[in-house]
């Protein structure tokens, strides 16, 4: 059983290596769902940066190169990151625009299917704060939450802050493992609309003290990368079936 998951898992990552790399996604939730921004407020946009961190391989933070690096900003303001002596090749482009009295709440996003499909196959979500190379990961959250069922939910994560809490930004590290074995992932590997149209919406509390969703889509490149990868990905489980 032990070799199966282990060939499993390599399989996994042979097949994810051999599709198109996209080192970094961006979301940019700017389509209010609902309802609409007060009167007198700026468009509410928050921004979700999904970025590889395959380049840390061979160095002195190689242990983060197999994981994958969500970045949530609501303002403008370039960030730190990770430090790995070099800040011209690591800093974070804020690309938020929440204005003044506005915060971010809540943020749900939802994951490639396919990645769960696979047996054995587990998600890791965890906020970057006090993990080697990242000494400014942004405000923690209150919570993150993995749906039990992420074929039913309309989505699979789901982050929440404080809401004493001002978020400019925060950092999360994303790990896949199968079999128990971390699996190296591409950052298109994680987004995937749902029925409800959107891939991520986030709760925004406006000046006035009401809330409203901004949603995200993928965007179109985005799309044909998340087809090969659910085609290796039903390709691996039929054999993983067959050898069983």
């Amino acid at each position: 059983m032990r070799t199966s998951r282990l060939s499993l898992a390599v399989s996994a990552a042979i097949l994810l290596a051999a599709l198109p790399v996209h080192a970094n996604e961006n979301l940019a939730l700017d389509r209010v769902v609902a309802p609409a921004a007060p009167a007198g407020s700026a468009l509410p946009w928050v921004n979700v940066r999904i970025f590889d961190l395959e380049f840390l391989a061979g160095g002195p933070f190689a242990s983060l190169a197999p994981t994958v690096e969500m970045q949530v900003s609501t303002v403008q303001t370039p960030f730190d990151d990770p430090n790995t002596g070099d800040a011209s090749c690591c800093v974070m482009p804020g690309r938020g625009n929440l204005g003044a009295g506005e915060n971010l709440r809540a943020l749900f996003m939802t994951v490639n299917p396919a990645l769960f499909t696979v047996p054995g196959a587990e998600l890791l979500v965890e906020w970057a704060g006090g993990a080697p190379g990242f000494p400014d990961a942004g405000q923690a959250p209150a919570s993150v939450v993995l749906s039990p069922n992420p074929a039913v939910d309309p989505f699979d994560l789901t982050i929440r802050w404080d809401p004493a809490v001002a978020v400019t930004h925060s950092k999360f590290l994303l790990t896949y493992k199968v079999g128990g074995v971390t699996t190296d992932i591409d950052a298109a590997d994680f987004m995937m609309a749902n029925p409800t149209g959107y891939s991520a919406m986030a709760l925004v509390e406006y000046a006035n003290g009401s809330t409203g969703l901004v949603g995200a889509v993928p965007e179109p490149t985005t799309w044909a990368t998340l087809g090969l990868g659910l085609a290796a990905m039903v390709l691996m489980r039929a054999r993983w079936r067959t050898r069983a």
